[in-house]
């Protein structure tokens, strides 16, 4: 048994008090088994390697970290390590460390709990022990009989894997001697049903050959399950008025150029689970599989750029025509156009 999507959800939201310092480093910490009163060699890349890497990489988003935590930025770039969680280390938590900078030595001083409690107190909720658990070890089976067994399994282990000792459980951490029930399912929740829910970062672009071969919808405009297979040269659409003809053809031009033809498709309300999974093949290369999940927060798709190379023609059925020309390093960034109004254009030679 797997910690539950609805688990993952719920403990993601009460870890968004937590400071990023309690999450990532004091992990990182505690991993390594840090001296009390002495040093030993600690590098800043140890964090990334075996906190940041393993437990907050999500598969489909490269060069970012997923942050739970208590911060503006849902994602976090992949110097994250060596940029702003040092300067967090060294100039708000420093005084609960013993450290050498030159020899790359580190240690914590006697008084750490206290001093990490004082810290916490002013910055950040306590950590919430059943919760961060479920984070960290939701791809991993639980040993478990039972909802309550599994709270019991992960608590242990992440005292065991983390060197949690009873006074920094005592003064760090939420729910330590509290009964929690943790919600199961039979597999693991794979990391696109999570971006179904936590988005993927604003920013984010991919380099991608692209050709679509497949558009799948759930639970979005009338489709509640539909999957659109496309031949690669012609391929005809036909049936009843009123059975969504149109509406997949513009959904099928959103999937190639990532802007919406007149209006944006919006998810069934009724459901909570909304994606689109575009699929794109060219004969140079073995395709992509992308997961499009609706952000609730910001009431819009988080599609990657796909990075689309040819021009692309939509003729209406009455008889508009839209045009996409993708971007060159000389033209800037892409303006769709349309017959009917004057208010978008195409990347140069301008289409008229």
């Amino acid at each position: 048994m797997f910690p539950s999507l609805s688990q993952i959800v719920t403990s993601l939201d009460r870890l968004s008090g937590v400071h990023p310092f309690f999450g990532y480093a004091f992990l990182g910490f505690k991993k390594a088994e840090l001296p009390v009163d002495s040093l030993e060699v600690f590098r800043y890349s140890d964090i990334k390697a075996n906190i940041l890497e393993k437990y907050f990489r999500i598969d489909g988003v490269e060069k970012r970290f997923f942050n739970p935590f208590n911060s503006p930025k849902r994602w976090v770039n992949d110097r994250y390590d060596s940029t702003s969680l040092q300067r967090i280390i060294a100039d708000t938590f420093g005084e609960a460390f013993l450290r050498d900078p030159s020899a790359h030595e580190w240690g914590w001083l006697g008084n750490y709990v206290n001093t990490l409690h004082d810290l916490l107190v002013e910055k950040s909720d306590k950590i919430p022990l059943v919760d961060i658990a479920v984070w960290l070890f939701r791809k991993d089976s639980l040993i478990a009989a039972s909802k309550r067994d599994a709270a019991d399994y992960l608590v242990s282990r992440l005292i065991h894997e983390f060197h949690l000792t009873r006074d920094e459980l005592e003064a760090l951490f939420d729910g330590l001697d509290t009964i929690r029930d943790v919600e199961l399912a039979a597999v693991p929740v794979s990391d696109a049903d999570l971006l179904n829910f936590i988005g993927f970062p604003e920013d984010y672009t991919g380099d991608y050959p692209v050709s679509l071969s497949e558009l799948s919808i759930r639970n979005v405009g009338p489709f509640r399950n539909v999957q659109y297979h496309a031949s690669r040269r012609l391929n005809l659409l036909a049936g009843d008025n009123s059975l969504g003809k149109t509406f997949l053809l513009e959904l099928i031009w959103w999937a190639l150029t990532g802007s919406w033809n007149i209006l944006k498709a919006d998810p069934l309300r009724s459901h909570s689970r909304v994606e689109m999974e575009l699929s794109f093949d060219m004969s140079v290369s073995s395709g992509l599989h992308v997961v499009v999940p609706y952000n609730r927060v910001e009431n819009d798709w988080q599609r990657p750029q796909i990075g689309y190379q040819d021009a692309v023609l939509y003729f209406g059925f009455d008889g508009n025509v839209t045009i996409f020309s993708p971007p060159t390093e000389r033209d800037g960034a892409e303006t769709p156009f349309h017959s009917t109004n004057s208010r978008t254009g195409v990347a140069r030679p301008q289409i008229r």
